[in-house]
């Protein structure tokens, strides 16, 4: 799908599928230059479709939630250059593999929630990606005395 009416950049969608079939990688690397969003949510990710994705160097926005991502995979795609976003949710990326993200050098956000990194990761992480918001779930809200009901017994 086009971006904007008089724009050749195109967002593309395969998140109602689990793989990318090979007539469909062909067409991904024909179409790969004007691609600045990629949803390949869970999806089983090839070394072939890794290899498609790191060559598209317009790539901003990298949904991969719930697909088959590796920690060798995010090594795959450290090329690319304007990539602002990734969502890593829900895969087995852990420790090491997060660590490759700080070479994404125009990341701006970062999505871990039920990843398998681990604690000291996140910290690492954060230590490497100072300016970069990670997202880990995790989310704590306080209780406000507007949310509480409190019953008491009677006497």
């Amino acid at each position: 799908m086009p971006v904007g009416a008089s724009s050749n950049y195109l967002t593309v969608s395969f998140s109602e599928k689990k793989f990318v079939s090979d007539s469909e990688l062909t067409l991904l690397k024909t179409i790969s230059p004007n691609i600045v969003e990629l949803d390949l949510r869970e999806c089983e990710i090839s070394p072939e479709l890794l290899e498609v994705i790191g060559g598209m160097k317009e790539l901003r926005k990298l949904f991969l939630e719930r697909s088959s991502i590796t920690d060798s995979g995010i090594d795959k795609i450290t090329s690319l250059k304007n990539l602002s976003v990734i969502n890593l949710s829900t895969t087995v990326i852990s420790d090491p593999g997060t660590l490759s993200l700080a070479r994404l050098i125009a990341l701006k956000k970062v999505y871990l929630f039920q990843s398998e990194i681990t604690r000291n990761g996140f910290k690492a992480l954060q230590r490497l990606l100072p300016m970069v918001k990670i997202d880990s779930g995790n989310y704590r809200l306080p209780v406000l005395a507007t949310d509480t009901v409190v019953y008491r017994k009677a006497k």
